[in-house]
């Protein structure tokens, strides 16, 4: 069906959660111990830091990069062109996504736009929040002078 094994790699990679997406990326801890697991909820999106970045994110809804939109903008003219495809833009991206993988004619296309995706992403350095984001306090530490300091 994909007869790019860089395309066919990258769309695979999306389905079985290994890919260069923070969702994925940061599931672990550093093997060298430089990094612990970072909770789901702290894998934000590289681009635009509202969401988890996850496959459905980076496929069809992040909008913080201007490539990323172009390339999205080429990918719904391409499923317009097939029979099948007219609609999917306006189903919630988990259902879209599905049907995509279900059409013969749109996995190619889809396997292209994803490894064209991750390109843009891998362009930009993933987001790792600290430990101190996960528990709610300032990360750059106390910045109120102490009575001690202020009398120093």
């Amino acid at each position: 069906m994909v007869a790019a094994p860089k395309h066919r790699k990258a769309l695979v990679g999306m389905l079985l959660a290994d890919s260069r997406l923070a969702e994925t990326q940061l599931r672990y801890a550093d093997a060298r111990g430089r990094r612990t697991r970072v909770p789901r909820d702290w894998r934000l999106c590289r681009l635009c830091m509202n969401d988890v970045e996850d496959t459905l994110h980076a496929l069809f809804v992040c909008s913080a990069s201007r490539d990323l939109t172009a390339l999205r903008d080429a990918l719904w003219r391409k499923c317009a062109e097939e029979k099948t495809g007219g609609g999917l833009q306006r189903l919630p991206s988990r259902e879209c996504f599905h049907r995509m993988l279900l059409d013969i004619h749109l996995v190619p296309v889809l396997a292209k736009f994803a490894y064209d995706v991750l390109a843009v992403f891998e362009k930009v350095n993933m987001f790792v929040a600290s430990e101190a984001y996960w528990h709610g306090q300032d990360p750059r530490g106390e910045t109120r002078p102490d009575a001690l300091d202020a009398m120093l």
